[in-house]
């Protein structure tokens, strides 16, 4: 393994584990390559890389929790490992009525974890969305131009496109 392989895998180990266990399982060599100081910052880096996904949930479930209060039906687009790990990391439910994926396999089955049902594009016709997150931004445009084809007009906001965005929305 290259050094950037071992320093990628240091970082996550010091994230779950006690630092001495890290290097311990890492094996010596990394007691050669790393100083104090570069343990040291990398630890404050995943300090401030936590920081900022709590304070993106945070963002997110707020965002969710107020289009749920106010009535309004929210769908997530994309039923893959994204759209799995964003219902299961934030515990949503009753906020999410289901996911959206183009992929005619998989339309039909439930989401893994939290057991939302998997829907086509086309029965967001009759479900009416209000609010569209989409898993992959780089789809976003894509997918508002899809709705736009339907005749809906949903929110659409993609899950990393920012505090600031899902603070305006």
């Amino acid at each position: 393994m290259n050094l950037r392989g071992q320093i990628l895998i240091g970082a996550i180990l010091m994230a779950v584990l006690p630092l001495a266990l890290a290097i311990r399982l890492i094996g010596s060599s990394v007691e050669d390559r790393f100083t104090a100081l570069d343990i040291g910052r990398v630890t404050n880096q995943l300090a401030l890389a936590r920081d900022d996904l709590d304070r993106q949930s945070q963002a997110v479930s707020t965002r969710l929790d107020a289009l749920h209060a106010a009535g309004k039906r929210t769908v997530i687009w994309g039923s893959g490992s994204k759209g799995v790990s964003f219902l299961t990391t934030l515990g949503l439910t009753d906020e999410i009525a289901g996911a959206v994926d183009i992929n005619p396999h998989r339309q039909g089955y439930f989401m893994p974890g939290t057991g939302h049902q998997i829907y086509g594009p086309d029965d967001l016709v009759e479900m009416k969305p209000d609010a569209v997150i989409v898993m992959n931004p780089i789809y976003k445009d894509e997918i508002a131009a899809d709705l736009e084809k339907r005749g809906l007009h949903p929110e659409i906001f993609a899950v990393d496109d920012g505090l600031e965005t899902l603070k305006k929305s």
